[in-house]
């Protein structure tokens, strides 16, 4: 009796302590790296589901490349394209418990719908910061816990901060710049022209 209760208590303890750290490690979830983006790949990702923003975290002239989930290549297209795909589900199980792989691979082409059109980029952002020097103690990062993406640097004396935010439930995507002085303006270029155009 004595050796069930001491590993029930063990168990709880695990639990306990398990969750404890869990908690403690979700607070802690960043990104953070010491230089801006030069790549799109290096860029920070913020967004809401609907609208989304890749930060670069430049500091002379921030870019920011928008998205918007209705922009698509293509027209209006039919959501529900193919209506028996999930009945062949219990056939792909089959084949896979079977180790018939290639029957599997046949079968799931038939649950797929038509080809899908390319996400649209919504446009680039640039903030231009006028400043002279060199930035300083450059530090940004994607806080995953609080869905932000920050920069900041020092330039001077005075620093410059700059945080992304997204709200879904109001459906935003906010920015937020703090500096001694103001030094900012934002801009929003004309769209290149792109070579897969009609």
């Amino acid at each position: 009796m004595l050796r069930r209760q001491v590993k029930i208590w063990v168990l709880i303890g695990g639990l306990v302590f398990g969750a404890l750290s869990g908690s403690q490690a979700q607070q802690n979830l960043k990104l953070w790296y010491k230089e801006p983006a030069s790549t799109w790949t290096e860029a920070l990702p913020v967004g809401n589901g609907r609208l989304g923003a890749m930060v670069f975290g430049k500091a002379n002239e921030e870019l920011i490349q928008l998205n918007e989930s209705s922009l698509w290549s293509g027209g209006p297209a039919n959501l529900n394209p193919n209506p028996t795909a999930a009945s062949y589900l219990p056939q792909i199980r089959e084949a896979l418990f079977a180790e018939d792989y290639k029957k599997a691979e046949d079968l799931c082409r038939k649950m797929q719908g038509l080809y899908t059109e390319a996400y649209m980029p919504l446009g680039d952002l640039l903030i231009k910061q006028d400043f002279t020097g060199t930035p300083t103690n450059y530090y940004r990062d994607l806080n995953i816990s609080e869905a932000t993406a920050s920069t900041q640097f020092t330039v001077g004396i005075p620093a410059t901060a700059a945080k992304f935010y997204r709200r879904h439930p109001i459906r935003l995507l906010l920015f937020n710049s703090r500096a001694a002085k103001e030094v900012a303006s934002l801009s929003m270029p004309p769209p290149k022209a792109s070579s897969n155009s009609r």
